[in-house]
C-alpha cells in the first residue's frame, strides 16, 4: 500500500508556504488527480505522487514561474523520468528508489522557459537526457552551452524522501 501524506506533512516536509499549495490546489484544470478536499474532519490524504507532483508545482511557483506553466513543466518531467527510466504509466514512479545519493534526480530551470530532468552521473541511452524543454515551443530542444542567465535546481530524490520519511 502506498503512503498516504496529509496537506500539513506536504507543506511542512516539503516546505513549502501554505498559501501557494492551496492557489495551486484551487486549480485542479492545471494539476489533474488531486484529491478533492474533505468534509469537515476530514482531510484529504495524497499518494507520493500526487505529494510529489503538488511540490514540484509549489516550488516553481515559488521560485516565479507561473502556475500554468509549472503544472506544465510537472506533466513533462514525470513523463521525461518515465521515459528515460522505462517505466509505464501504470508504475508508480518513485525516484528515490532509483539512485543513491550521488545519483540524484534533479530538476532545472533555465530563465522560466527551459526545463531540464536528469539523474545525476547516469547515462540514458534512450533519449538525449540533456535536452531541455522549451515552454515557449512546446518541443524538446537540444542541449548547448548555458547561454541563459537565471537558473532554478531542485533536487527531486531528496524532495521525495523528505517527503515520505521527513528527512530521515
Amino acid at each position: 500500500m502506498e503512503d498516504e501524506l496529509k496537506l500539513s506533512d506536504i507543506v511542512g516536509r516539503g516546505r513549502l508556504k501554505l498559501s501557494t499549495v492551496q492557489y495551486a490546489l484551487k486549480h485542479p484544470d492545471l494539476l489533474p488527480d488531486m484529491p478533492e478536499a474533505g468534509s469537515q474532519g476530514r482531510h484529504r490524504t495524497f499518494t507520493v505522487q500526487q505529494a510529489m507532483r503538488l511540490a514540484i508545482c509549489t516550488r516553481l511557483v515559488m521560485a516565479g514561474v507561473p502556475l500554468a506553466d509549472a503544472a506544465q513543466v510537472v506533466q513533462i518531467s514525470e513523463r521525461r523520468a518515465r521515459t528515460l527510466l522505462g517505466i509505464g504509466i501504470k508504475q508508480p514512479l518513485l525516484l528515490s528508489s532509483q539512485g543513491d545519493r550521488k545519483s540524484p534526480w534533479m530538476l532545472r530551470a533555465y530563465d522560466g522557459q527551459y526545463f531540464q530532468v536528469w539523474q545525476f552521473g547516469r547515462s540514458h541511452r534512450h533519449v538525449d537526457s540533456l535536452s531541455f524543454w522549451n515552454l515557449e515551443s512546446g518541443e524538446w530542444e537540444p542541449y548547448t552551452e548555458e547561454p541563459l542567465f537565471d537558473r532554478y535546481e531542485l533536487n527531486l530524490s531528496n524532495l521525495e524522501n523528505q517527503l515520505v520519511h521527513g528527512g530521515r
